[in-house]
């Protein structure tokens, strides 16, 4: 059971980290070279992404 369960955070953490790659590379937005409100955007999804990062291993 634990190694189904270790399985399923790696599939996550992986998951997340292409999505968040994908994002990175092909942002949802197109800011026409308002490089403020790009930067913010970016700010906003690393952080987003930080604390899902941290929400997994809380819940352990």
């Amino acid at each position: 059971m634990d190694t189904v369960f270790g399985l399923s955070i790696i599939a996550v953490f992986v998951g997340t980290l292409v999505i968040g790659l994908k994002q990175l590379s092909n942002p949802k937005h197109d800011f026409s070279g308002n490089l403020e409100k790009e930067k913010e955007s970016y700010e906003f999804f690393i952080l987003k992404f930080i604390n899902d990062i941290k929400s997994i291993f809380k819940n352990q």
